[in-house]
């Protein structure tokens, strides 16, 4: 008999999840995808992200995937602020001693194909620790406590967003990136 994988062992998928995951998996198929991306965000709200071949993409479905604690040690600029090698990794959590890996368990509710790059999927992650315990620092765990704390108050989340963009004139050929590159062979 086969043992369940992490996601059903710690029952973090609902029935509607579960369904939505063996779509998904006849979607890849289907499809012939030849890379998943698999992101999720930081505490700092910087994506972070694994590509994922389709049989791996497959085995996380059921079992998530092994990622670094390492991101959420840093600050935005990359230096270490918490050091995992005491005790509760200097956050006074057992979980966090000695930079343990997280799982990312795909959400499939956010699955979709990317329609700029061929063959390719793409799908959001929770972070949890080995136990099947939510790591509190994941950016859509929060998300999802505060959402559930406003409808208590009666209060709905409503985002915008702020599309920014440049647009530039070239004023001296010389600085046009090269239209063509020419590649000489030497014999």
């Amino acid at each position: 008999m086969k043992r369940p994988g992490f996601i059903e062992r710690h029952h973090l998928w609902t029935e509607i999840q579960k369904e939505a995951s063996e779509k998904i998996e006849a979607v890849v198929k289907e499809r012939d995808l030849l890379l998943i991306r698999t992101a999720w965000a930081d505490q700092h709200g910087i994506v972070r992200s694994k590509s994922l071949l389709p049989q791996a993409f497959l085995s996380a479905l059921e079992n998530g995937m092994q990622i670094s604690t390492g991101t959420f040690l840093f600050d935005t600029g990359g230096a270490i602020v918490f050091n995992p090698f005491v005790k509760g990794g200097s956050l006074d959590m057992s979980q966090m001693t000695g930079a343990p890996n997280l799982v990312a368990v795909p959400d499939p509710h956010t699955f979709k194909i990317v329609p700029w790059a061929k063959r390719t999927g793409f799908i959001l992650c929770d972070e949890y620790f080995q136990t099947g315990q939510a790591m509190p620092f994941s950016s859509r765990g929060i998300l999802r406590q505060l959402l559930v704390e406003l409808h208590q108050r009666g209060l709905e989340y409503i985002v915008g967003l702020e599309v920014e963009w440049y647009l530039a004139k070239l004023e001296d050929p010389m600085l046009a990136i090269a239209q063509s590159i020419v590649v000489e062979k030497y014999d």
